[in-house]
């Protein structure tokens, strides 16, 4: 970056985002599952158009016993898609205030896949495809990404793949 720093831009970088308290001690936090969301309108479109991440519940976090036994979850965050002042902000703060746990991060598909076999996993009742349709595209790079892992990991797979 270079010395020309615009007095907007210096106060973006000494924003400190505001934390939830439960995470203001640590990531020792539990997920409380709320009332399910679904659409103001057109609730049939917008299902069949995202079939795994509509009707998904509100999720607060809490603090919990740091003796716990925590199990690492997937969260996602959804903005307005409009302008949203400090959106940005809210997503930097959820990343620092919460552990980011990636223990598949330096692992290869190939590896995943076997080590999902050794847990037991049923690769028919799990999702990858980016195109987001009833069945997996099976051209995507995920698609392709699974087919050769599970292939290489000698797991047949059960996936169905769109025609």
């Amino acid at each position: 970056m270079n010395g020309n720093v615009s007095p907007l831009q210096k106060a973006r970088f000494s924003y400190q985002p505001k934390l939830p308290a439960a995470l203001r001690a640590g990531a020792a936090v539990k997920c409380i599952e709320g009332e399910k969301l679904q659409a103001f309108a057109d609730v049939e479109k917008i299902n069949a158009l995202f079939p795994t991440t509509s009707n998904m519940p509100v999720l607060s976090f809490e603090k919990a016993d740091a003796k716990a036994d925590m199990k690492p979850i997937n969260v996602g965050v959804i903005l307005s898609g409009g302008q949203a002042p400090g959106g940005h902000n809210v997503i930097a703060g959820l990343y620092d205030g919460i552990t980011v746990m990636a223990p598949y991060t330096n692992v290869s598909k190939t590896e995943i896949a076997r080590h999902g076999a050794r847990l037991g996993l049923n690769y028919a009742e799990t999702y990858s495809c980016y195109k987001g349709g009833e069945k997996h595209c099976g051209k995507c790079g995920t698609c392709r990404e699974r087919i050769e892992a599970l292939h290489d990991a000698g797991i047949d797979d059960p996936t169905e793949y769109e025609e």
